[in-house]
């Protein structure tokens, strides 16, 4: 199989994405479908989740509560403790979130200042509704690259 690039291979483009970056929100950017775990979950099922789904972050929710937030580094780190070590005590406990609606500007200093890896969304009811990670900011600036590319392929 031939490597991908991104002069030979396109990312899939999503309906959603906007072709303005002005006025971009964490709506426009943020993964809808979220896995999520309770604080009872246990390491090796944290670990498989995040394997099969190919994900690096996990909510942990308390019913409709979001409580804290596991990485794949927190799992890696955790290892030590033996896979029955439950996601409350790896978790990241006073985690920082947004809204729908926040620029995404704003959401990625977070991520960049905080140096974590994602933003859970909520709603105003507190809700969990998405996520918005590292990943998410990273395809939106290759696709501005991509574009920057193309007007000026375009000016020649």
């Amino acid at each position: 199989m031939k490597p991908a690039t991104p002069e030979t291979d396109s990312p899939p483009e999503s309906s959603r994405q906007p072709t303005s970056f002005a006025g971009l929100t964490v709506g426009d950017l943020m993964k809808h479908h979220v896995h999520t775990v309770t604080p009872n979950e246990r390491l090796d099922d944290m670990h498989a989740l995040m394997r099969i789904a190919g994900i690096r972050h996990l909510p942990v929710m308390a019913g409709d509560k979001l409580v804290g937030i596991i990485s794949d580094h927190d799992v890696v780190l955790a290892w030590t403790q033996g896979p029955e070590t439950r996601a409350s005590a790896i978790m990241t406990r006073q985690t920082r979130w947004v809204f729908p609606e926040t620029p995404a500007r704003e959401a990625a200093f977070h991520i960049l200042h905080d140096k974590i890896g994602c933003l859970p969304v909520l709603d105003h009811a507190c809700k969990l509704v998405g996520i918005v990670t590292e990943s998410d900011f990273v395809a939106i600036a290759y696709r501005a690259l991509t574009i920057q590319l193309a007007i000026a392929a375009n000016d020649l």
